[in-house]
């Protein structure tokens, strides 16, 4: 689901888990404090096409949704590097890996989550040794 505030449900493009007030589309402030996590989750949820929810928002932006209420199975996507040894998600990466795979999903319009298994973009390709049934690992 791609969604933005006036739906209830928060987007990519509105605010960062640490802002306080924002401006909604009919120009008055809203302050997010208002926004419950279970009226975005109750957004979510209203959405009967959703089997899946798949999580590309970072740890802190994920935040707003209380996961344990979510009718649609959830997938969190992590995107990792190997460093020291082991691997690390690093911020700034991950955040564009992120937008790579929004782009994937909507250019080849993809409805059934096992296709994102074939993401291949910045050398992130699906780690299965990583990964859960809930907890999809792409590593470079």
């Amino acid at each position: 689901m791609i969604s933005r505030l006036t739906n209830n449900v928060l987007s990519v493009y509105d605010v960062s888990a640490q802002e306080l007030k924002f401006d909604s589309d009919d120009g008055t402030a809203i302050d997010q404090l208002s926004i419950t996590n279970d009226d975005i989750t109750n957004a979510i949820n209203k959405d009967k096409n959703n089997d899946y929810l798949i999580n590309l928002a970072s740890v802190e932006y994920f935040k707003s949704i209380n996961k344990n209420n979510l009718k649609s199975k959830l997938i969190n996507i992590f995107f990792k590097e190997k460093r020291d040894g082991g691997y690390k998600i690093i911020g700034i990466h991950a955040k564009k890996a992120r937008g790579l795979m929004s782009r994937f999903i909507v250019k080849n319009k993809i409805v059934n989550p096992l296709e994102l298994k074939k993401f291949s973009e910045d050398r992130y390709n699906f780690n299965k040794t990583l990964s859960t049934e809930s907890e999809w690992i792409f590593t470079r």
